[in-house]
């Protein structure tokens, strides 16, 4: 059985993609600078399926939670930039 859109906690997994993402960027020492939707998911341990325009409706939503957490955070009076443009549909080589 399917897992619905709403029955993922989007707040945690947004907090941990949240993490994943600037650990990924503090560590970038060259190469590919995105990452697709299904390598986060594996990384992170998000709920599977990870493949599929359900998985793609999902793992959006929760982008959009993360990208929620972050809109109101400045650092020196600028906000930070939309980090979860980091994050490409395509396919992974899982």
């Amino acid at each position: 059985m399917k897992t619905l859109a709403t029955d993922i906690d989007h707040a945690h997994w947004a907090r941990e993609i949240l993490k994943y993402l600037v650990k990924h960027v503090s560590s970038f020492r060259g190469g590919k600078k995105f990452v697709y939707y299904g390598e986060l998911a594996k990384s992170i341990g998000y709920p599977e399926p990870h493949r599929g325009s359900f998985f793609a409706q999902r793992i959006g939503g929760t982008l959009g939670e993360m990208g929620h957490l972050i809109e109101n955070f400045t650092i020196d009076g600028e906000r930070p930039p939309h980090i979860q443009a980091l994050v490409e549909i395509g396919r992974a080589h899982v």
